[in-house]
C-alpha cells in the first residue's frame, strides 16, 4: 500500500469528526432525550425503547448488504446518503406526536446507522489502507469516542432552552450541514486513492470459512452481549439516576464521563497491548463491564 497523502490524512480527521457528530445525532440522542420524551409525550419507557431497538435490528439486518456495497466502491455514497437519511429521520422524529411516527423515525435512523457509522467508515479505511488501516481506525475512534460527552450536556442545555423538539431540530441541522459534508468530502478523498489489492474473492472465501467455526459465533455472542450491556447502561443512565432521587446535573455529568473514559481506555490499550495481549485485554474489559454494572 502507498502511504497516506496529506489530503488523505485530513480526510481521516474529517471522518473522525463526522463520526463523533453522527453518533451524537443518530445513536446517543435516545439516551440524552429519553427523560424529556417520557415527560413530554407521556409514553412508557418500554415503548420509547422500542424505537432504538428497531434501529439496531434494521442496522444489523442491512450490515451484509452495506458491506458488499463498500467492497464495490460505494462507500462515499453510503456515508453521505446515510447522513442525509439520518437528517430526514430526525425531521420525522421532531414531529413525532404519535407512536407510529416515532417508530418510523427510528426505522430511518437505523438505516442511517447502517450506512454511515463505524462499520462503513472502518470498511472504507480498510479498503484504502489494508493492514495499515489500524492507525486511521484508532484515530477515528479516539475522536468519535467523545460523542456521548457531546450529546448529553448539549441535549440538556438545548432542551432547557428550546424544548425537546427544538433540540431535535438542532440535531437535524448538525446532521445535514456538518455531518453530511464531512462524510462526503472525507470518503470521496479516500476512495480516490488506490484500494488494497488483497480484497475480493480470497477474502470472501476466508469469510465463509470463518462462518463455519464455533469460535466466530462465540465471539459474536460475546460482543452482542457487551453491546447490549453498554446500550442499556448508557440509554437508561438518566432515568436510573432520576429514580434514585439524584439531580439531573449529576446524571448528565456521569453520562458525559463515558466518552473520555473510552478515549483513555483506548490510549492505555495502545501503549500496553504488546505486553497485555488480546486475551488478557479482553478479560480486563469484561471485568470492567461487570464492575460498572454492579
Amino acid at each position: 500500500m502507498t502511504p497516506a497523502s496529506a489530503a488523505e490524512q485530513r480526510a481521516v480527521w474529517l471522518l473522525a469528526v463526522g463520526q463523533m457528530l453522527g453518533y451524537a445525532c443518530f445513536f446517543y440522542i435516545f439516551a440524552a432525550m429519553v427523560v424529556s420524551w417520557h415527560e413530554a409525550l407521556g409514553w412508557d419507557k418500554a415503548m420509547l425503547a422500542l424505537g432504538p431497538t428497531l434501529a439496531i435490528l434494521i442496522s444489523a439486518a442491512l450490515a451484509p448488504f452495506v458491506g458488499r456495497a463498500v467492497d464495490r466502491g460505494q462507500g462515499p455514497r453510503l456515508m453521505a446518503g446515510g447522513a442525509l437519511v439520518g437528517a430526514l429521520a430526525l425531521v420525522v422524529l421532531a414531529g413525532a406526536s404519535r407512536q407510529w411516527v416515532y417508530m418510523l423515525a427510528w426505522a430511518g435512523l437505523g438505516l442511517a446507522q447502517a450506512s454511515c457509522l463505524y462499520e462503513v467508515c472502518f470498511a472504507l479505511l480498510i479498503r484504502r489502507f489494508g493492514l495499515s488501516a489500524r492507525a486511521a481506525i484508532t484515530q477515528v475512534t479516539l475522536v468519535a469516542g467523545l460523542a456521548s460527552t457531546l450529546a448529553f450536556p448539549a441535549a440538556a442545555a438545548l432542551t432547557l432552552a428550546l424544548g425537546w423538539q427544538g433540540t431535535v431540530w438542532v440535531a437535524v441541522a448538525v446532521a445535514a450541514l456538518i455531518v453530511l459534508p464531512l462524510h462526503l468530502v472525507g470518503a470521496r478523498t479516500l476512495s480516490q486513492g488506490p484500494a488494497d489489492g488483497r480484497q475480493g474473492a480470497p477474502v470472501a472465501a476466508a469469510g465463509r470459512t470463518v462462518l463455519r467455526e464455533g469460535n466466530f459465533w462465540r465471539l459474536a455472542a460475546l460482543f452482542s452481549l457487551l453491546n447490549l450491556n453498554h446500550w442499556m447502561l448508557i440509554s437508561f443512565m438518566l432515568p436510573v439516576f432520576a429514580a434514585q432521587g439524584l439531580g439531573s446535573g449529576l446524571a448528565v455529568a456521569a453520562a458525559a464521563c463515558v466518552g473520555p473514559a473510552q478515549v483513555l481506555g483506548r490510549l492505555a490499550l495502545m501503549r500496553s497491548e504488546a505486553r497485555l495481549g488480546t486475551g488478557l485485554a479482553t478479560k480486563l474489559t469484561l471485568c470492567a463491564i461487570v464492575a460498572a454494572s454492579v
